[in-house]
């Protein structure tokens, strides 16, 4: 079993990645590595379409994507990385909001690092708001 992401957590994340909820489809950070509201880099794409090759389907790569577009394509990248590494068999547990923001920000091992430990935390405060 995978960790579904539920609409709260995009949402969450989303004002973490890009500070919008909104109208951010086209935003870059990292010195433009990352793309859009949820700032996908190309390694977490690269990952989740070979986990759901329907992310490359009519010809899409990253070059004509940049990972993101639109909300509704950003979250089938994300829900698909999850499916790959947010799984009761590599955590031992049921995936928890943490655990997917964790990895999300971290990488595949990102639930464990310390170093997402302050990105969990306000992506947990907006979770509460």
């Amino acid at each position: 079993m995978s960790g579904q992401i539920s609409r709260n957590l995009y949402d969450a994340i989303a004002m973490v990645e890009s500070g919008a909820l909104s109208g951010m489809e086209y935003v870059t950070g990292d010195g433009g590595a990352a793309y859009g509201p949820y700032q996908i880099h190309k390694n977490y794409w690269i990952d989740a379409s070979e986990k759901d090759p329907s992310l490359k389907a009519d010809g899409k790569t990253w070059d004509n994507t940049k990972g993101p577009g639109s909300y509704e394509y950003s979250e089938k990248v994300m829900q698909a990385y999850m499916n790959r590494y947010a799984t009761c068999s590599r955590l031992g547990h049921q995936p928890t909001d943490e655990d997917i923001a964790r990895i999300h920000n971290g990488g595949p091992d990102g639930y464990k690092k310390k170093a997402t430990d302050d990105y969990s935390k306000k992506v947990e405060k907006h979770l509460r708001s």
